[in-house]
């Protein structure tokens, strides 16, 4: 009679992990391909270890719900489980609703299905709209006082009203209260303040410290000048040049990834 080891089991089951990220990792270089070639391989693989821990957090096991977890974080960032913008996801998730993975899996492709309609939508034509006010030759301007801060809501409905509107003025003060307190750290600026409020309107709540984003850390921690107003700078261009390959992207038009993005 065979008898399996709790060490065979073990090892029978770290090799179907292995597996099953190698598989992911592939996968995700078709889904996302320009994530994919700006983070490269082993970032990828990191993000997708770090998805398969949360998701067994919530239950999520199965190959299926377990990936398609992982999309959903290569496509709001990686916290976006616990971010303010997709309360929807953290309503499934953690809801008291005893239905299955399977179902629930079900319910968040429903949710996100929704949320690309109104907020993305058809073709992902409101999102080419708002990134091209970003960093079209004539972008919408940033223009506050030096420490006026009450304006930033006002212009993130300039920039993307479509998803302004989903979000409703509560979440939107709430994500622009968390950008001011974040830049506090470096400067008291309203451009301070702003860009860090847009980093997370953008990428996700989590974006300072999100694997996907390693630039925006090694950014503020140690590829900027020493001064606040230069490391400020230096992330806002870097974030301006990540948007124009993300429009090139939609466009049709990706390049390569930018070196300085390595």
């Amino acid at each position: 009679m065979l008898v399996i080891r709790d060490q065979q089991m073990q090892a029978f089951v770290q090799y179907a992990k292995r597996q099953f990220e190698a598989e992911t990792v592939r996968h995700i270089s078709e889904f996302a391909p320009g994530q994919f070639e700006i983070l490269g391989e082993k970032t990828v693989r990191q993000v997708v270890s770090l998805g398969i821990e949360r998701a067994e957090k919530y239950g999520l096991t199965n190959r299926g719900p377990v990936r398609f977890y992982i999309e959903l974080m290569f496509m709001f960032g990686s916290g976006f489980d616990t971010d303010p913008q997709y309360p929807w996801a953290a309503e499934v998730l953690c809801g008291s609703d005893p239905a299955g993975q399977m179902t629930r899996s079900d319910q968040l492709h429903q949710r996100t299905m929704r949320y690309i309609e109104m907020v993305a939508g058809q073709d992902l034509e409101y999102e080419r709209q708002a990134l091209n006010r970003i960093v079209a030759p004539s972008p919408v301007a940033l223009t506050f006082s030096e420490v006026d801060t009450s304006g930033i809501a006002a212009f993130f409905w300039k920039i993307y009203p479509q998803k302004c509107e989903y979000l409703g003025d509560s979440v939107l003060e709430d994500l622009v209260q968390r950008g001011i307190a974040s830049a506090g750290a470096y400067s008291k600026s309203s451009r301070a303040a702003v860009i860090f409020a847009g980093l997370m309107f953008i990428f996700g709540h989590g974006c300072l410290s999100d694997p996907q984003f390693p630039w925006i850390a090694n950014t503020l921690e140690k590829d900027a000048p020493d001064n606040a107003d230069g490391k400020i700078e230096h992330l806002y261009s870097k974030t301006r040049i990540y948007l124009e390959n993300a429009l090139k992207g939609l466009e049709g038009r990706a390049q390569h990834a930018p070196e300085w993005l390595q």
